[in-house]
């Protein structure tokens, strides 16, 4: 996904946009949703996998 592709359903109100989107639900196509879900759950999930490997 290039989110360059859906710039229309994006709102840029942090200062970091590297890191974080807007994204307006109501206007945004649902697949964009559940794909940016299912990306940032992915990015947490092999995170806290790290972590708990460490202890």
């Amino acid at each position: 996904m290039n989110i360059e592709d859906y710039r229309e359903y994006c709102l840029s109100y942090n200062e970091s946009p590297k890191h974080w989107i807007g994204i307006n639900p109501a206007t945004a196509p649902d697949e964009l949703l559940k794909e940016l879900t299912r990306n940032s759950y992915e990015i947490v999930k092999a995170k806290y996998k790290k972590r708990k490997e460490k202890v």
